[in-house]
């Protein structure tokens, strides 16, 4: 019996060793930081891709790409100045920009017309790169997060294109936009956000909260106020129904008769050891 499960944990053991020693699906490098504006330095670039190694080993494997603009990007130059300002907060947006640019960015995936073929064989295996491709591209734009830095009025601003695997509640893109510099006119500015949207992507990766909402936060300060209140009048209810000044006095009487009434009999026990029967 011994034998069989030193076996069993063995081949556990290698099972699990695989697993983990499978090669993590990444992105190339170039793909990772496309930056009009030259920003970054090479050495800032190298450490984007060495983070984005370290984020592919996560349990939920996850990609940092950064994006900066000489112009608005094209699909938000019909947005006025104060909507630009604010894209920050436009989920839907940035997630159209998102997907579009994964999209843009990885391989195509080819169109297969069967009359492109006179052999079966080679339009099936033509089908299945395709396929492959398509599974590719796929599972990468399930990692993607994207930090955008682009001109308005003269001044940078950034916003965060998030993956449905890292979702970000309007709240939480307020705090992270609060962490951000107002300025990013210089390398170590953005790769402070770079850090900073690094840091929030491996706690959410190992701690799944969701989208953190204002209106969530709001109703759990409005639960713990009702508690509060609720605790507060059960304290006062039973306070009315006695434990005030008069039942502690009446408790504490009774607590010195009984003390009183034990010192007694106890000297009086010792009188009759001595025979001493008067009264103490």
């Amino acid at each position: 019996m011994k034998f069989k499960i030193e076996r069993f944990i063995i081949l556990f053991a290698f099972v699990i060793s695989i697993f983990y020693l499978m090669p993590v699906q990444s992105v190339r490098a170039e793909y990772q930081v496309r930056d009009q504006q030259q920003i970054l330095t090479p050495a800032d670039i190298q450490g984007i891709h060495d983070l984005n190694q370290k984020l592919a080993q996560l349990p939920h494997p996850q990609q940092i790409w950064v994006r900066t603009y000489r112009k608005v990007p094209s699909d938000w130059r019909i947005y006025d100045n104060k909507k630009l300002k604010n894209m920050y907060k436009d989920n839907s947006n940035l997630e159209e920009y998102r997907s579009d640019t994964v999209e843009n960015t990885l391989p195509k995936v080819p169109e297969i017309d069967s009359t492109d073929y006179d052999d079966y064989e080679e339009e099936e295996t033509a089908q299945k790169h395709a396929d492959q491709i398509q599974k590719h591209n796929e599972h990468i734009n399930d990692q993607v997060n994207i930090v955008i830095v682009y001109p308005v009025n003269g001044q940078n601003c950034v916003a965060l294109a998030s993956n449905e695997n890292v979702p970000i509640g309007d709240f939480q893109l307020w705090y992270l936009h609060r962490l951000a510099p107002r300025k990013i006119n210089n390398n170590r500015r953005l790769m402070k956000v770079v850090h900073k949207y690094n840091n929030f992507i491996q706690r959410h990766n190992k701690v799944q909260w969701g989208n953190l909402e204002w209106d969530t936060l709001l109703s759990l300060w409005s639960f713990a106020l009702i508690i509060w209140f609720v605790v507060i009048s059960l304290e006062g209810l039973h306070d009315d129904r006695g434990g005030g000044y008069d039942d502690y006095n009446r408790r504490n009487v009774d607590g010195e008769f009984e003390e009183g009434y034990m010192y007694g009999y106890w000297q009086e026990h010792q009188n009759a050891q001595k025979g001493d029967n008067e009264d103490w």
